[in-house]
Formats: structure tokens, sequence, C-alpha cells
């Protein structure tokens, strides 16, 4: 039997006790815990305690340490039981102890995945343009299940994505024209697409697409032109060069009629 002879608090951490134990004459470090178990466990100087009793004392502080570990990680953002688990797995934890924590933060109310699903998806569809698909796909990968996910995304409705679509599709379309029309469409309809949004809806946003002016799709097309200039005339010349543009131009979305045009009012010396 040892008796508890002395107690000093860390220097680097004010919330953990230095414990130490005096038997037989001598005093040692016996064990460092935090002051909620300090408390919980009245600890004080002159009290005998025993060799078990060490180690349930120790075992107490390890799940003190998941939880605070827990409640730091729970400091940044709500977080899913998943991630939490994950979390407290990467910080080498004991499998009890993680789930102890887990439960308990639960009952506070600090985890919740119904509420979490629903808050992420309310901030993701207001600050980011992303849409159900995708946002879907992020929950499942927090760990949030099927159903409450799908309750989740129930929030985003069909007017919410046309609106965010036409947001997305606006803020590209205002930049200089480089591309043809059809061409612009098509980018426009892979990266929304990309961004989770329902292809119905996306192409009925896009045949709303007000026609590019013509100028424009001349200076698009002009561009384009002056880049495969560039790649085919050391390359090609006479019939085969005007062949060459005209196919690169049109599977660019340029009209044939367009390209024409253009080729003709840009020939060269050297096409036969």
């Amino acid at each position: 039997m040892a008796v508890i002879s002395r107690i000093t608090m860390q220097k680097r951490n004010k919330d953990r006790l230095n414990i130490y134990v005096s038997s037989g004459g001598k005093e040692s470090f016996g064990f460092a815990v935090d002051q909620d178990v300090f408390v919980k466990y009245n600890l004080s100087k002159g009290l005998e305690i025993d060799e078990q009793q060490i180690k349930e004392l120790v075992e107490e502080d390890e799940k003190k340490k998941t939880i605070n570990l827990g409640l730091h990680y729970l400091s940044y953002r709500m977080r899913t039981v998943k991630e939490m688990t994950d979390y407290l797995e990467k910080k080498e934890r004991q499998p009890e102890h993680i789930k102890a924590a887990i439960e308990k933060f639960k009952e506070l109310g600090y985890l919740d995945d119904s509420s979490f699903a629903s808050t992420y998806v309310r901030s993701k569809s207001a600050t980011q343009i992303k849409g159900p698909l995708k946002l879907k796909q992020e929950l499942t990968q927090k760990g949030v299940n099927k159903i409450v996910t799908e309750e989740a995304i129930d929030q985003f409705k069909e007017e919410d994505e046309i609106a965010l679509i036409q947001k997305w599709v606006d803020k590209q379309t205002k930049k200089t024209a480089r591309e043809s029309m059809s061409a612009q469409k098509q980018k426009l309809f892979q990266q929304l697409r990309g961004k989770g949004f329902s292809s119905s809806l996306i192409q009925e946003v896009l045949e709303k697409m007000e026609p590019q002016e013509e100028t424009d799709e001349q200076q698009a097309l002009s561009y384009q032109a002056a880049k495969l200039e560039r790649k085919y005339a050391s390359k090609y010349t006479g019939k085969e060069y005007r062949i060459k543009m005209k196919q690169a131009l049109y599977q660019k979305g340029f009209s044939i009629q367009s390209i024409e045009f253009y080729l003709d009012e840009h020939d060269r010396e050297d096409v036969e």
C-alpha cells in the first residue's frame, strides 16, 4: 500500500496533475491524471492507494484523454460519427474508450449525423456551387447512412438547383468568348455534372442560353483558328492544310459556313 505524498500541476498543461506516492519511506512519481478525474475520485495528499486503484485511475484518465481529444476535434466544426471514430483511431485511442466517448457525445448532442447532414447541405448549397448528387457523395464519404443522407438532400429543391446552375452559367459566360457556343455548352454541361447537378436540369438551363452575338462567335473562331494555324502551318500546305483546319474547327463547335468564310478571308498563298 502506498500513500499519496505530493501533488503538483503540470507546467505545460494546467488541467493535469502529477501524483507522487510514497512507499517504504521512498517517494516516486506515481501517475498523472486530469483534474476532472482527480476530483471525481476525491484524491488528496495522505490518501492510501494500492496498485489496483492506480490502474483504475490510469484507465479512467485514458478515457478522459479520449474525450478531450474528441472535444478538441469538435471545436473546429460539426463532425459525423465516422469522422470522429476515424480521428480517434488515428490518435491510437483504445476501442472501448472511443466507443464510450462517442456515446457521451451523442448524449450531449455533440454528435448527430442527422443534424450534421441537414446543416451540411444548407451550408454548402448556400456558399458553393454544388449540386445534390455531389453533396450526397460527400455525405456518404463522411459516413452518413443512406436514409439520413436522402432526408438531408430532400431539402434541396428543384428551383434551388436551377438557380445554382444558372448562377454558374452566368459566371462562366461573362468571360471573354474564346469558344463556340456549342463548345461552351458542352464544357458547361461537363462542369456542372462534375459539380453534382442533374443532367435534365442542366440541359433545361443551357437550352435557354442566349445565342452569342455574331461578333463574339467570330472572335471565338478567330482565336481558335489562330491557335490551330500555329499548329498546322509548318506541317501542312494547300488543300491538306485547309481540310485539317476545317476538321479541327468543326470539332470545336463552329458551323461549316462560318469556318468556310473565315478560311476564305484568311486564304494562305500556298493553298492550291
